[in-house]
């Protein structure tokens, strides 16, 4: 019995197969289920281009592990692709206080390094003095009447220090 000749195989394009990563993504659903982020039904009418974009409008990218602010890079390899509402809580409620905290530190240490330095004798006055002026110019400016400001205006009108 002779064997028919066997058609040769096409491979998948780069797109196709991003395109068939893109439908293995799952999420979870308001009940806490895993359901997939994208309809396979809908996926079989569209191009791969068109699954990719799809894809991109849901998915967020996040910086993990190493943020930005802390000298992270859009590397692949500090990339993970989270779905917005995910993503926008856990910057919300875990990225944006942790780097203020540590931007906070690292002003206090800069502070405590200065007067270090002075103490010691290797900053002069002059240079000890402008970096002391230069913290205080970033200051927020005082909004006139406002609680912060060292005055207070009565409903009478009469404006008296605080």
């Amino acid at each position: 019995m002779k064997r028919a000749a066997a058609m040769p195989r096409k491979r998948p394009t780069k797109k196709e197969k991003e395109a068939a990563v893109c439908l293995t993504w799952r999420a979870l659903n308001d009940d806490g289920e895993l359901t997939p982020l994208l309809d396979r039904e809908w996926a079989k009418k569209q191009s791969a281009q068109q699954i990719i974009d799809r894809f991109n409008r849901l998915v967020e990218y996040d910086h993990w592990p190493i943020p930005v602010a802390w000298g992270g890079s859009n590397h692949p390899t500090n990339l993970t692709p989270l779905v917005k509402k995910a993503h926008r809580q856990k910057t919300a409620k875990f990225d944006a206080p942790a780097i203020a905290k540590v931007r906070r530190a690292k002003k206090k240490r800069e502070k405590e390094r200065a007067e270090l330095m002075f103490i010691a004798g290797a900053l002069s006055d002059n240079e000890y003095q402008r970096r002391k002026a230069k913290a205080k110019s970033k200051r927020k400016a005082i909004i006139p009447g406002s609680k912060a400001s060292p005055f207070r205006k009565k409903l009478s009108g009469k404006v008296e220090r605080r």
